[in-house]
């Protein structure tokens, strides 16, 4: 495993949407692809994630309360809720009985990643080979714009949904 970002050496973006003690408002235009067959497209209806559609906009709030944030996004005017915890070196974000546990890593000024660590069903660990997982790039725009692309990944490896786009804050 790679060493993990400091938190001061963000991109100032993400540092923003990461490391603030504010709560935030972002919207932007995305794109989904949720994996072909009847058990990714279930796993995809499982964790609650739009279905696959052409660009379409949405809404992101983040509300903080310490280290604990709560993710709203909305997309088609659907709610899609996630919890996130951050200490120094993960984040770990929770989904109903899923909780993601991912490192974020900084490659470039402008370039953040969010690396797969493990994941928990009703806070028991799955074994990587059982494991759903995600990847996630992030790049800085401007100072309140950016792009991202997340792909979340079934135990035969095969995607269970990729979603990708562009967002800027306070809007």
């Amino acid at each position: 495993m790679k060493t993990p970002a400091i938190p001061s050496k963000f991109p100032f973006v993400f540092d923003v949407l990461h490391n603030s003690s504010e709560s935030l408002v972002a919207s932007g235009n995305y794109q989904t692809k949720i994996g072909k067959g009847i058990i990714l497209k279930t796993l995809s209806k499982l964790v609650a994630m739009p279905p696959s559609v052409g660009a379409s906009s949405f809404r992101l709030i983040v509300d903080r309360s310490g280290k604990r944030e709560k993710w709203t996004r909305f997309f088609q005017n659907k709610k899609f809720v996630t919890r996130v915890r951050k200490d120094d070196l993960t984040m770990t974000e929770s989904l109903g009985i899923f909780s993601f546990k991912m490192e974020i890593e900084i490659i470039s000024t402008d370039t953040m990643l969010y690396n797969f660590i493990d994941l928990k069903v009703l806070g028991v660990k799955l074994p990587k080979w059982l494991s759903i997982s995600t990847t996630g790039k992030c790049i800085q725009i401007n100072n309140e714009e950016w792009s991202f692309n997340i792909n979340v990944i079934a135990p035969t490896g095969h995607s269970i949904i990729n979603y990708w786009g562009r967002s800027a804050l306070g809007q």
